[in-house]
């Protein structure tokens, strides 16, 4: 016997709700270690923050929806690519 699990992705607002703690944990703490973002009075805001949570998700679904399997097999987008996303933002300086 095989038993098989599968789960859906998450729902855009549950997403939003996801980036948008992982978006200000990222911020507070950047690469480098320190809290130069965090410091600059547009990142203080947690309107800002879910503002830019909000907008990734929406582009990240709209690319989703744009690009599908059904095109080309090659194009799956997966809220990993999203976390991606994530994790080049804070290669910048956001100050």
């Amino acid at each position: 016997i095989i038993n098989v699990c599968y789960m859906e992705y998450p729902a855009s607002d549950q997403l939003k709700a996801i980036y948008a703690n992982f978006l200000s944990a990222a911020i507070k703490y950047n690469r480098a270690g320190t809290t130069k973002m965090m410091q600059a009075s547009t990142w203080n805001k947690p309107q800002a923050v879910s503002s830019l949570a909000s907008t990734t998700v929406e582009i990240y679904q709209k690319l989703r929806k744009k690009f599908n399997t059904s095109e080309q097999r090659h194009y799956l987008f997966c809220p990993r690519d999203l976390t991606k996303w994530i994790f080049n933002i804070m290669r910048y300086d956001l100050s």
